[in-house]
Parts: structure tokens; C-alpha cells; sequence
């Protein structure tokens, strides 16, 4: 009895299947109904074109800038017992400023 019933039911299902086609346009519209990329594919295109964009412009000149201020609550003072040579103490302030272009 269970064999029968399994029978009957699978069977039907198998002859639905057999008799409908299906064709290359309606297996894309299927993918693109389904598949979450392909709903994507402008997005997809639209990175691949920013990608080329910023390729091309790695060989455009670079300008970095940067800068530094320091301050040192001790300095190192030179001291020499010479007549006529005397030799300025550092400033407790320093700055420096660096510009790069590549």
C-alpha cells in the first residue's frame, strides 16, 4: 500500500517535469530573477570602472606635506673658553617642515 501511494505520487510529478521546456532566454530571466549579483551588475561594473580609474592615476604626481613642532624643557649648550667664539644655545622651540613630491 505505501508503494502504491508513493508511486502515485511521484509519478504525476515525473510527467510534469518531462513535459515542460525550457529555453535559453527563459533561463537568464530566471537568473536575473533569482541570482541577488546579477540585480547588482550595474554596481559591479560601476567598481570595476572606479578600479581602472584610480590604476590610471597611480602614475600622476604625488604631493605629501607634513610638519613637526617640538619643545625640550632641556637643551645641550656648548661651551668653550675661546676668545671671540662664542656659540649660540639651541632654542628650546624647534619646527620642522617637509614637503615630498614623487
Amino acid at each position: 500500500m505505501k508503494r502504491l501511494l508513493t508511486v502515485l505520487l511521484v509519478f504525476p510529478a515525473m510527467l510534469f517535469a518531462q513535459t515542460q521546456s525550457l529555453t535559453l532566454q527563459k533561463t537568464y530571466e530566471l537568473a536575473e530573477q533569482n541570482y541577488p549579483l546579477i540585480r547588482q551588475r550595474e554596481l559591479i561594473k560601476q567598481t570595476s570602472e572606479y578600479s581602472e580609474e584610480n590604476l590610471g592615476k597611480g602614475f600622476l604626481p604625488q604631493i605629501n606635506l607634513s610638519g613637526q613642532a617640538t619643545y625640550q624643557s632641556a637643551v645641550t649648550q656648548v661651551k668653550l673658553p675661546a676668545p671671540g667664539l662664542f656659540i649660540e644655545p639651541l632654542s628650546k622651540d624647534q619646527y620642522r617642515i617637509l614637503g615630498d613630491v614623487s
